[in-house]
């Protein structure tokens, strides 16, 4: 979201970014042409009233909205305020596995609610093909209605800061290869599986090492089952870095082991940093973005042996360089342009 913010900044409109709270990593990242509103609040319900003052006084031509939540917010609230706004909702998730592995009963009641208020959405945008699939069956939204665009993930800051010099011990000349992980550290990225296949790995007396970056609520328990394999060692945890590019040019394997995505930002991140990569062929999105297999190994979800192969394979199999072609789609020129026509086409203006 921040990347198209600031591609439309450039592009002389003038853009606001309306925030929960500002709070994460990307906080300090947003740039100067860009007014942040902050509603300061601990969740999204209780930003409501403050998304609702907004609506009101600043009475804006268009909400490009993201993640249901926030998006079932924007369209009641401009239904109350009876404003002219415009919204346009991007999806991103694979709406069907997060309300499958979701305890929380306002998740299950989530595709109600989409339901309802989605179609009153101006025009309503998937990040993958997946994931507009899955949409339309949970929610009875007409396919047609849903534009496919990709998330704009390849900049000139991803490339530039992919050539960088870090210094770290695992990446010296002459250090067994590097196997990578990249997200946060939750049940939908599968790190306990990628971390069972990496022990079985080395059991095979294999030579390799397992960087995880990124945090999460399940980090004691990756810790501990680090420790129960007995290989603390050989793998290192060391939460978010301000440059994963480096870790993905470097690395000898990138692995994806999720269980779900909607179009994972750090496969396309890989491909354009040239890493070798192994990825489950979850709902959604590795498939589409890796062709059917043609730009990296596809595996079974929940198959350890699968991806214990796929590695091992991977790090033993001399791997031509990626072209250009696998991730020119996800560059963010070429989204932006997407987002452009989608900007035009739009009728403001009409109250709903």
């Amino acid at each position: 979201m921040l990347n198209i913010a600031s591609a439309l900044s450039e592009c002389n409109y003038d853009i606001e970014l309306i925030l929960v709270k500002r709070e994460g990593e990307l906080a300090d990242k947003v740039p100067h042409s860009i007014r942040v509103i902050d509603l300061a609040s601990s969740r999204v319900l209780i930003s409501i009233p403050g998304l609702y003052q907004y609506f009101s006084k600043n009475k804006p031509s268009l909400i490009i909205s993201s993640l249901p939540h926030i998006s079932l917010a924007a369209i009641a609230v401009r239904s109350v305020t009876r404003t002219k706004t415009a919204i346009v909702i991007v999806e991103h998730n694979t709406l069907s596995q997060s309300v499958r592995f979701s305890s929380s009963l306002k998740d299950r009641i989530l595709p109600l609610m989409m339901r309802l208020l989605y179609p009153l959405a101006d025009r309503i945008v998937a990040v993958s093909s997946g994931v507009a699939d899955d949409l339309s069956d949970m929610i009875g939204i007409p396919r047609p209605r849903i534009e496919v665009i990709y998330n704009p993930v390849v900049t000139p800051e991803v490339l530039a800061l992919s050539q960088e010099s870090i210094e770290h011990p695992w990446f010296q000349p002459g250090q067994p290869p590097v196997i990578l992980g990249i997200g946060r550290l939750t049940k939908a990225k599968g790190f306990s599986a990628l971390i069972h296949a990496f022990s079985a790995i080395r059991k095979n007396k294999l030579p390799a090492r397992l960087i995880i970056l990124g945090e999460g609520d399940e980090r004691s328990k990756l810790e501990q089952l680090i420790l129960q394999l007995s290989i603390e060692t050989e793998v290192l945890l060391p939460g978010f870095h301000q440059n994963p590019y480096f870790f993905l040019r470097n690395s000898s394997v990138f692995v994806l082991s999720s269980l779900w995505e909607g179009l994972p930002t750090v496969l396309i991140e890989a491909l354009a940093c040239g890493t070798p990569i192994v990825s489950t062929d979850c709902p959604s999105g590795p498939c589409e973005i890796l062709e059917n297999g043609k730009w990296g190994t596809l595996v079974p979800v929940a198959n350890e042996n699968a991806l214990v192969t796929a590695i091992q394979n991977t790090l033993t199999t001399p791997q031509r360089p990626t072209p250009e072609i696998a991730w020119a789609r996800f560059r963010q020129e070429e989204v932006t342009l997407k987002y452009l026509r989608l900007v035009g086409s739009i009728n403001y203006g009409k109250v709903r």
